[in-house]
C-alpha cells in the first residue's frame, strides 16, 4: 500500500526534520534525535487499532549470517478483527510484504470504551519449531466476546521458510479456548538445556511460553506455563489475587537453573498501586514488588532478558507505563528497587512499551546492543497545547541509568491522532538475540513498522562485532542537490537509499572503495536515509535533498 504525500505535507516534513536537528526539550535540555531509519506502511485504516510485535533470530543455512523472523499482530477496533503479519529479514529490502493471516475475532463494542478498549488487545510470540529448522511457531493470544462473556484464546501458526530463507507460508496449527477472561499477555521462555549453533556463539532453544490473563468475573489473574508443542490443556498454572494484570515476561536464570515469570498488575485500591509479582515457575511460589503508588490507568509493560543470573548485578526486569502524564514511568530491580521515572516537558506521553534481548550471559552476546540495555518506546499526542507529537524511544543501561541527554523520534511523520485507549506502539528485540529490533506503531489510522540494526541513534556501539570501518562513514553535503559524497566506506558491501515512505530508491555494491559518491539528481526533494551494509552490520544516516 503506497502512501500519498502532498507537496505541502512534504514541505512540512522537511521543515520539521530540520527543526528537530536543533530543537531541545524545554525542561531537561534533552535533544530529540531525528529518525535515521525509514518506516514501512503495513496496512490501514482504523484510528483505534492496537499493535504488538515479536522477533527471533535464526542462523542462515550456510552458517555465515544471522537473520530474523518478525511478527506483528494488529487488532482493528472497528471490525473486532485480529490480523497477524509475519516476515523474514533474510536478504529482503525494507518494505517487503509480510505474509498475512486473518484471525477471526468478534469483540468490538465491549470493554470500558465504545468500540473496545485495551482489554481486547492481542499479544504475540515467536518460538522455535523443535521438529524442523526451516520453520518457527507463532502464537497469538487474544480475547473474543461471546455475547455475555470474554473468552481467552490461543491460535498457533507454523511460519515456514523457503530455500531463500523467506517466510512463504503460515500454516494454521490450532485454535484453543483457554478460559473465561480478558487482557491476555504472553512471553516466550528459553530452554537453557538445549542450544542452537549461531555464528560466533550458541543460543538457547525458545520452546516454552507463559501466559497471563485476568479471569472473568473474579478479582484474580492466572499465570500459565506451557510447551510450544503441547496443547494448552496440558499446561500447568496458578492463580493469584490481582485486580488487573497488564503484562508478563519470562526469564530463565543460569546461576540457579530455574525459570521465573514477572507480572505487572494493579491492586484494588483507588488510586491503585502498581505491583510486580515474581513467580517461580517450578514451585509457583511468588513475591511482590510494590511500586510507587500511581493513578496511571494506562497499560504498564514489563520485560526481562530471556536468560539472566538471579544473583547477578544486572536488572531482573524493567517495567514502564504512562497515562495523562509528562513522565515515562520506568522501574527496575537488581537486588534493590530503582525508580527511573523520567520527566519531560509539558507534552503528554502515553502507551509506553519496553523490550530487551537474550541477556549478556552467553559468549558472543555480552556486547550485543539489546542485551546491554532496555529500550522504551512511547508516543506523544497531536492535541491542542502539546508541542512535539510523534513516537519516541529511549534506553536504560544495566546500571540502571536512563539516558536523559537525548531521545529519538521513531517516526518520520510528525502528526498522529489523539489515542490513549489502546497500545498503539510496540517494540521488540530478538528474543534469542538482542542485536536487532522491530518497532510498529499506529500512525493515526495506519500501522507502520521499521527494523533497526544495532538500535536507534542513541544506542551504544556493539563490542565484539564493531562496524567495518574504524572511522565513521561521512556523507556530505547535507542537504544535497546533485551528488552525495561518501567517505570511509571501506568494509561495507552495499549502499542503498530509502525515501520517507520506506521505499528503496537506490541500491548498488560499494566495491569496498574507501571513497565514493551517489548521484541523487534524479530523486525528488525530500527526506531520505542512506544505508551501508555488510553481512552482520547495517548503518544508516539521514539526509535531505533540496533544490
Amino acid at each position: 500500500m503506497k502512501m500519498k504525500i502532498t507537496k505541502s505535507a512534504l514541505l512540512l516534513m522537511q521543515l520539521t526534520f530540520l527543526a528537530l536537528l536543533s530543537k531541545p526539550d524545554s525542561m531537561l535540555g534533552q535533544t530529540i534525535i531525528p529518525p535515521g531509519i525509514p518506516s514501512t506502511q503495513l496496512t490501514g485504516a482504523d484510528p483505534m487499532a492496537s499493535v504488538r510485535t515479536a522477533m527471533i533470530d535464526f542462523p542462515s543455512t550456510d552458517g555465515s549470517s544471522i537473520y530474523q523472523v518478525s511478527a506483528i499482530v494488529v487488532k482493528w477496533d472497528n471490525s473486532g478483527t485480529v490480523e497477524l503479519f509475519v516476515e523474514s529479514t533474510a536478504g529482503i529490502p525494507l518494505g517487503a510484504t509480510p505474509i498475512q493471516a486473518p484471525i477471526t475475532g468478534n469483540y468490538s463494542g465491549v470493554g470500558y470504551y465504545t468500540g473496545g478498549s485495551h482489554t481486547t488487545s492481542p499479544d504475540v510470540i515467536i518460538a522455535n519449531d523443535e521438529q524442523r529448522q526451516d520453520a518457527f511457531i507463532v502464537i497469538v493470544a487474544y480475547t473474543e466476546w461471546n455475547g455475555s462473556d470474554w473468552e481467552v484464546y490461543l491460535t498457533r501458526y507454523q511460519a515456514q521458510l523457503d530455500a531463500m530463507e523467506q517466510v512463504v507460508a503460515l500454516n494454521h496449527l490450532s485454535t484453543e479456548f483457554v478460559d473465561y477472561g480478558y487482557d491476555p499477555s504472553i512471553d516466550v521462555l528459553a530452554d537453557i538445556s538445549q542450544m542452537i549453533p549461531f555464528p560466533g556463539d550458541d543460543r538457547p532453544v525458545m520452546n516454552e511460553f507463559v501466559l497471563a490473563y485476568n479471569r472473568f468475573g473474579l478479582p484474580d489473574m492466572v499465570i500459565t506455563r506451557c510447551r510450544v508443542a503441547d496443547p494448552i490443556s496440558s499446561a500447568s498454572s496458578a492463580s493469584y489475587p490481582a485486580n488487573s494484570v497488564q503484562d508478563i515476561c519470562a526469564v530463565n536464570y543460569l546461576d540457579i537453573g530455574e525459570p521465573f515469570a514477572y507480572a505487572v498488575f494493579y491492586d484494588a485500591n483507588f488510586p491503585p498501586d502498581i505491583i510486580v509479582k515474581e513467580i517461580h515457575l517450578n514451585s509457583w511460589s511468588d513475591n511482590d514488588f510494590p511500586l510507587t503508588p500511581s493513578d496511571d490507568y494506562s497499560r504498564f509493560r514489563i520485560e526481562g532478558y530471556s536468560v539472566g543470573e538471579y544473583w547477578g548485578p544486572n536488572p531482573k526486569w524493567a517495567t514502564t507505563g504512562s497515562h495523562n502524564s509528562t513522565a515515562i514511568h520506568t522501574y527496575t530491580d537488581n537486588g534493590s528497587f530503582f525508580d527511573n521515572t523520567v520527566n519531560f516537558s509539558t507534552d503528554l506521553n502515553l502507551d509506553a512499551d519496553v523490550t530487551a534481548g537474550l541477556g549478556n550471559y552467553f559468549p558472543g552476546s555480552s556486547g550485543d546492543w539489546g542485551n546491554n540495555q532496555f529500550t522504551f518506546a512511547w508516543h506523544r499526542v497531536n492535541y491542542p497545547g502539546y508541542t512535539n507529537p510523534g513516537f519516541f524511544a529511549n534506553y536504560m543501561d544495566n546500571s540502571p541509568n536512563m539516558s536523559t541527554a537525548s531521545y529519538e523520534q521513531i517516526n518520520n511523520m510528525p502528526t498522529i491522532t489523539y489515542n490513549d485507549r489502546v497500545p498503539c506502539v510496540s517494540v521488540s528485540n530478538s528474543c534469542n538475540g538482542g542485536d536487532n529490533m522491530i518497532t510498529a506503531y499506529n500512525q493515526g489510522y495506519d500501522i507502520y513498522y521499521k527494523y533497526s540494526g544495532p538500535g536507534y541513534g542513541f544506542g551504544p556501539a556493539k563490542i565484539e562485532r564493531p562496524s567495518p570501518g574504524a572511522v565513521s562513514v561521512r556523507i556530505y553535503p547535507n542537504p544535497v542537490s546533485e551528488v552525495l559524497n561518501i567517505e570511509n566506506i571501506s568494509g561495507y558491501e552495499a549502499v542503498s537509499i530509502y525515501n520517507a515512505q520506506g521505499q528503496e530508491v537506490y541500491q548498488a555494491a560499494t566495491g569496498r572503495k574507501n571513497e565514493s559518491s551517489v548521484d541523487v539528481s534524479g530523486l525528488p526533494s525530500g527526506n531520505y536515509t542512506i544505508f551501508f551494509s555488510c553481512k552482520e552490520w547495517r548503518s544508516g544516516q539521514a539526509f535531505t535533498i533540496v533544490r
